[in-house]
């Protein structure tokens, strides 16, 4: 938001820049780079498992959390700036301004609500990509999950299993996809589900 506020500005280009690198690096690489300077230099997270209690369970999984988010933040970032840019142009919003509200209630009331369409679509999709590459970031965090569960039975050559979570993924990536088309009548009345 900072970034659409402050179009081709310090602000704008400041947020495009930090977003390039996540864009630009894969995920398992962003995972070792932050698995040598958090756990292994400065020693604050750590390094694998899953840890025990509500706490550990956070700390564990805080850096495997950081990579998986990181290009999926980068991209919801990106496409958000986008929309609010075209979203502010439009003559509703003009007519807004026009009335004299306060610029805080037009970008949040107005402005946020109209970008959120298809930052939402894409939430649903990079969801299920982060499904995909829980399977990569559990191998490199070492955590027991369905993700390293499948790349034991590759290699294990347990065709039943991988068969079993490959059809649960699907179904994770249906639900979610689901949930985003249910979402979508509560942020704009005009879509209705038929």
């Amino acid at each position: 938001m900072v970034a659409a506020r402050h179009r081709d500005r310090w602000p704008d280009q400041l947020v495009r820049g930090l977003i390039t690198l996540p864009l630009a690096s894969p995920a398992f690489w962003i995972g070792i780079i932050l698995l040598i300077v958090f756990a292994l230099r400065l020693g604050w997270l750590p390094a694998s498992g899953y840890g025990a209690g509500f706490v550990g369970h956070m700390r564990h999984l805080f850096l495997p959390a950081l990579t998986l988010s990181n290009a999926f933040i980068a991209v919801l970032t990106r496409n958000l700036r986008s929309a609010l840019i075209d979203v502010q142009e439009t003559t509703f919003v003009d007519f807004a301004r026009a009335k004299g509200l306060d610029p805080g209630a037009v970008l949040f009331r107005h402005v946020l609500r109209a970008a959120l369409l298809p930052v939402v679509t894409l939430i649903g999709v990079r969801t299920s990509y982060a499904i995909g590459g829980s399977v990569v970031i559990e191998t490199v965090f070492a955590l027991p999950g369905l993700g390293s569960w499948m790349v034991d039975s590759i290699f294990a050559r347990d065709y039943m299993v991988v068969q079993t979570l490959t059809l649960a993924f699907a179904l994770g990536a249906i639900m979610i996809n689901l949930a985003t088309d249910l979402v979508y009548p509560l942020l704009d009345p005009r879509v209705r589900m038929g």
